[in-house]
C-alpha cells in the first residue's frame, strides 16, 4: 500500500514541461526570473546591499511595501513603513531603477477596508499609477479567500480549521475588513500557493487565472519558495537554472530580501541570476500581462481569428513576447519547420496575416479559467511544501 500510495503522490506531484510555442520574453532570452520581494523586517543595513547588487546589474523585481505602521507594532520589528521619509525617498529612488512597487497590505498588522482603500490611494498617488499586483502579509485579516478556502475541498478545509482557525475575512460583506468588491479597480493579480520548483509556470500553467470558487477576486498566481536566503540558495542552483533555460521555463520567485541575502552564497546566487545574459530579469507584474497577453492571443488563435482583440493595458508588453513556430506546425498554410526558431510575437501575426485589435477590454475579459486537476495538483504541492520548507 505504501508503494501504491508513492506512485499515486509522484503523479501528482511530478511537472512535466507542457508544450510552449508562446514564450513571454524576447526571441534573445532562454528563460524569464521574476522575484517578488516581501517587505518583511525591511532595514536598510540588510536590503540596501542587495538592492545595490540588483541595480548594478539592471535586474528589477517586485518590491513590496506598507504605507502605514501597524499601531500595535513597531518599524525596529516588522519594518519600515512609507511613514518613514527616508524610506520613502529609498522606495520611489528604486522605482527610478524600474523595480515594481506594490502593497504587502496596507500596514503590516490587520487593516479594516478604510485602511486597505486609503493606502491605495496614497500609493497611486506617490507612484502616478495604481500597481498591478498585491501580495497579502501573513495572517492581515483582509486577505480574501485565504486560509482554509484556499483549499479545494471541505475535509481539507475542515482539518486546515483544526490547526489554524478562520480569520481571513476580506470577501466577508458583514466584516470591518472586507474590501473584494474594490479588489478588481485596484490590482490585476493577487499571489496565491508557492512549491519549491523552479519552473513555477510548468505547475501553474494557468497562471494568471481565476478561480470559479473565488468570483469576485483579481487573477491568481503562484510562486517559487525563496523564501529566505538560504531557499534561495537551494532553489537557484546552476543545475536548476540550467534546467529552467533549457524548458524555456518562468519562474516567479518569492523572497525576504531582508533576511538571510547579504550572505556571500546568497549575493553570489543572485548575482549569477542577474548576470545571465540568458535570462531577462523583470517585475512580476510585467511578466503577468505578457503571460496574460499570450493567453488572449493563443486562445483567438486557436479559434481560428482573422483580427485578434487585445486589452489595450496589454500593449506595453506586445514587443516583449515571441513564439516557437515549430511547435505551431503549420498555421493558415505558413509551415513553422522553415522558419527561425525564435520569432517575435509581432513577426508572427504579420507572417500569418492576422490583425491585432487594441481595445478598451477588461484585463479580465475571457479569462484562463484554472482547471480543478490543476487546482489540486497547486494544492498537493503547496501542502508538500508547508510539510518541508514551510512558506
Amino acid at each position: 500500500m505504501a508503494s501504491l500510495g508513492a506512485i499515486a503522490l509522484w503523479f501528482v506531484l511530478r511537472v512535466p514541461t507542457p508544450p510552449r510555442p508562446y514564450l513571454p520574453f524576447p526571441p534573445g532570452k532562454q528563460c524569464v526570473l521574476s522575484i517578488t520581494d516581501d517587505t518583511d523586517y525591511f532595514q536598510f543595513a540588510t536590503t540596501k546591499p542587495v538592492y545595490d547588487l540588483l541595480n548594478r546589474f539592471g535586474a528589477r523585481v517586485t518590491k513590496t511595501v506598507w504605507v502605514f505602521d501597524d499601531p500595535k507594532s513597531t518599524p525596529e520589528k516588522e519594518g519600515l513603513s512609507l511613514t518613514n521619509r527616508t524610506y520613502k525617498d529609498w522606495v520611489l529612488e528604486q522605482k527610478r531603477y524600474g523595480h515594481e512597487i506594490t502593497l504587502h497590505s496596507a500596514a503590516s498588522g490587520d487593516d479594516p477596508r478604510d485602511r486597505t482603500l486609503a493606502a491605495y490611494d496614497s500609493l497611486e498617488a506617490m507612484l502616478g499609477e495604481l500597481p498591478r499586483l498585491e501580495i497579502f502579509h501573513k495572517a492581515n485579516k483582509e486577505a480574501f479567500y485565504w486560509g482554509a478556502e484556499r483549499l479545494p475541498s471541505g475535509v481539507l478545509r475542515r482539518l486546515y480549521e483544526a490547526r489554524m482557525s478562520g480569520r481571513f475575512e476580506g470577501n466577508k460583506p458583514e466584516s470591518e475588513y472586507y474590501w473584494v468588491d474594490r479588489a478588481r479597480s485596484l490590482i490585476r493579480y493577487v499571489r496565491t500557493y508557492t512549491f519549491n520548483d523552479i519552473d513555477t509556470w510548468a505547475v501553474n500553467p494557468s497562471m494568471p487565472y481565476e478561480d470559479p470558487s473565488t468570483p469576485e477576486a483579481p487573477l491568481w498566481f503562484a510562486s517559487s519558495n525563496g523564501r529566505w536566503g538560504q531557499d534561495f540558495v537551494r532553489l537557484a542552483t546552476p543545475a536548476n537554472l540550467d534546467r529552467l533555460k533549457e524548458a524555456h521555463g518562468v519562474s516567479i520567485i518569492y523572497v525576504h530580501l531582508a533576511t538571510g541575502f547579504d550572505t556571500p552564497e546568497a549575493m553570489s546566487a543572485m548575482a549569477r541570476c542577474a548576470g545571465d545574459a540568458d535570462v531577462e530579469f523583470v517585475p512580476a507584474g510585467e511578466l503577468l500581462d505578457r503571460l496574460r497577453l499570450i493567453q488572449r492571443v493563443r486562445t483567438q488563435l486557436d479559434q481560428g481569428a482573422d483580427r485578434i482583440r487585445v486589452p489595450v493595458a496589454l500593449r506595453s508588453e506586445f514587443a516583449l513576447v515571441s513564439v516557437q513556430p515549430q511547435e505551431l506546425g503549420t498555421v493558415r498554410g505558413v509551415d513553422g519547420k522553415t522558419l527561425p526558431s525564435r520569432l517575435s510575437l509581432q513577426d508572427w501575426l504579420e507572417r500569418v496575416d492576422v490583425e491585432v485589435e487594441w481595445t478598451n477590454d477588461s484585463i479580465f475579459a475571457e479569462p484562463e479559467v484554472i482547471s480543478r486537476w490543476e487546482k489540486w495538483r497547486l494544492v498537493a504541492k503547496w501542502l508538500w511544501t508547508q510539510v518541508a520548507t514551510p512558506t
